[in-house]
């Protein structure tokens, strides 16, 4: 599966968002990324981004990553 079509499940089961914030280079343009919500916060975390450290990314716990599958109807 793509990470595309899995970030879409995850957001759907309310486990995963999109956020913004305003691009540090031009302040007139947004950019977005996602973030782990309370929900996901059982299968995985929020770490700062390598690529932008004002982003998050998500890490999920690979010891709870099956359920997380089977919740957004992935497995």
């Amino acid at each position: 599966m793509s990470a595309y079509k899995f970030n879409k499940l995850c957001i759907s089961a309310g486990v995963l968002e999109d956020k913004t914030r305003p691009s540090t280079k031009h302040p007139d343009v947004v950019k977005g990324f996602k973030a782990i919500t309370k929900l996901g916060e059982r299968f995985g975390k929020n770490v700062v981004s390598p690529n932008n450290p004002i982003e998050s990314q998500p890490h999920w716990y690979e010891d709870s990553f099956d359920e997380l599958l089977d919740l957004i109807g992935a497995s």
